[in-house]
């Protein structure tokens, strides 16, 4: 009697990244899932849960590490998938340096890999490994040879006063017959209007609702405004009459400016800490807790905790009239371990002490004048240096090697992003009346507006990370670290 061996199923994972995401929409990364979704189901692989990796608005050139990435090699490594999907070989790597590492593991643990746009890729064999790295020489070479020559023209373009293509009335301005480009001052006042609401904690759905019920048309051919549509106006360099190319500052513009540079570098980075539809937060912590739990990989998990409600009398689960209000780690929030969670009231009274003590050494007057007053002059003014440092440098590329050039603008650019990231964590607070926080002590503090205790509790607080803790009824506190802002 013969019988038939029926193979195992081929365990693939799905790899997918976007390097930038300002918005915050996951559009991007979520149209490279369905496309190697269903090559994977054409190939006749399953995807388990877990196995869908995302990193979104990582870049892959920058050095910035990458959660999912990471968590991909571990999977190779220990030999839990056979297979991975990915929309096109650049999302794994885009630098030849970061090819070699992928070959010597998947040497070790071989896997099968399908790109949605270029094909099989075979980093098993000696052939297929030298394809790879003429592509990705050829495709780094090309990458920086564009960068160079674009950087440039666009530089000589900024110095003389010429304004992109593209829209022929950009919201904001209008564009002449040579091509300038002058204030339309109804537009103009709009845009002063939604940059005031904002910095005042309105969300960019608010505001769009507001304009389409008040008939305000776009620019473009798009019949209502989206809040992706509003974050480009408001984010574009444009309106502080600043030259950009691909999201970099590359000179000054001829056109006059409709917000000062300050207000717009404000506006710039709540929208980054609030990008669509943000709902009042109704958890005293939230945004601020993040998963320190470490993974079966041996890797910390990092995600951002979620806040949950308490007991709810209407919910059918037995025990869900007594739950208490804690933060839990979802797997759903890009990628979270999802076993780790703690009572809201433990994991707040150890960062209200930190808070509190913090008060006693130095007052909330005194850290949101720091923070928020000569801090961000300072940084505003090393960001407009080191662009005005890029565009020189741009304009004697031609006389300098390419290496020397890419490691002296790579330097800058390191400084840039450091830079914009504190003025981010600078502008996240709520705005709240001045008179109201600066009064702020531990006594009256119970008596304040959540908001205004979640404005108070950044001053002092960065972020918070909460180990897994283990069965029982007292809270561990040492499970807490506080993260400062200092």
């Amino acid at each position: 009697m013969s019988t038939t061996t029926i193979a195992p199923p081929i365990r693939a994972a799905i790899y997918c990244r976007i390097s930038l995401d300002k918005a915050d929409d996951r559009h991007g990364v979520e149209a490279q899932e369905a496309e190697c979704r269903a090559l994977a189901e054409r190939a006749g692989w399953n995807v388990a849960r877990e196995h869908l990796l995302i990193d979104n608005d990582v870049s892959a050139t920058s050095g910035v590490v990458r959660p999912s990435y990471r968590r991909l090699l571990g999977l190779i490594e220990r030999g839990e998938i056979d297979a991975l999907v990915v929309w096109n070989t650049d999302r794994l790597y885009r630098l030849y340096r970061d090819l070699m590492p992928l070959i010597d593991l998947i040497k070790r643990r071989p896997i099968d890999i399908k790109t949605v746009t270029s094909g099989d890729v075979d980093l098993s064999s000696a052939d297929g490994r030298l394809t790879a790295g003429i592509k990705a020489q050829v495709s780094q070479h090309e990458a920086e040879r564009i960068g160079e020559r674009v950087t440039m023209r666009h530089s000589r373009n900024a110095k003389q006063g010429r304004a992109h293509g593209g829209t022929p009335n950009p919201f904001g301005y209008t564009r002449t017959e040579a091509g300038h480009l002058v204030v339309d001052e109804a537009q103009a006042e709009l845009i002063r209007e939604a940059a005031g609401r904002i910095l005042n904690g309105a969300s960019l759905n608010s505001i769009v609702l507001d304009w389409n019920s008040r008939g305000i048309a776009t620019a473009g051919k798009a019949t209502h405004w989206r809040p992706n549509s509003l974050t480009k106006v408001l984010t574009s360099g444009r309106i502080v009459a600043l030259r950009e190319y691909r999201g970099d500052v590359i000179g000054p513009a001829d056109w006059a400016p409709i917000l000062d540079r300050e207000t717009w570098e404000r506006v710039r980075s709540r929208i980054t800490h609030a990008p669509i539809g943000r709902q009042p937060r109704r958890a005293l912590l939230a945004g601020l807790v993040y998963c320190a739990n470490v993974r079966a990989d041996g890797e910390p998990c990092g995600c951002r905790m979620r806040s949950v409600s308490g007991g709810d009398p209407s919910n059918p689960h037995p025990m869900a009239k007594y739950r208490s209000p804690g933060y839990m780690c979802d797997p759903a929030n890009g990628n979270g371990c999802g076993s780790n969670t703690a009572k809201a009231a433990g994991v707040e009274a150890v960062v209200l002490a930190h808070v509190f003590d913090a008060m006693k050494v130095t007052n909330v007057a005194a850290v949101r004048a720091r923070r928020g007053g000569a801090e961000v002059g300072e940084l505003i003014a090393a960001i407009e240096a080191d662009e005005r440092l890029l565009d020189e440098y741009a304009e004697a590329a031609s006389q300098m090697r390419p290496s020397e050039y890419l490691s002296i603008t790579g330097a800058i650019r390191d400084r840039l992003d450091a830079a914009r990231r504190k003025l981010d964590e600078l502008s996240a607070d709520v705005e709240v009346d001045t008179s109201v926080i600066e009064g702020v002590t531990p006594e009256t503090f119970d008596g304040l507006d959540l908001s205004i205790k979640q404005a108070v509790i950044r001053l002092y607080v960065q972020r918070v990370e909460v180990a897994k803790g283990k069965p029982g009824r007292t809270f561990d506190a040492t499970r807490v670290r506080v993260v400062t802002t200092d």
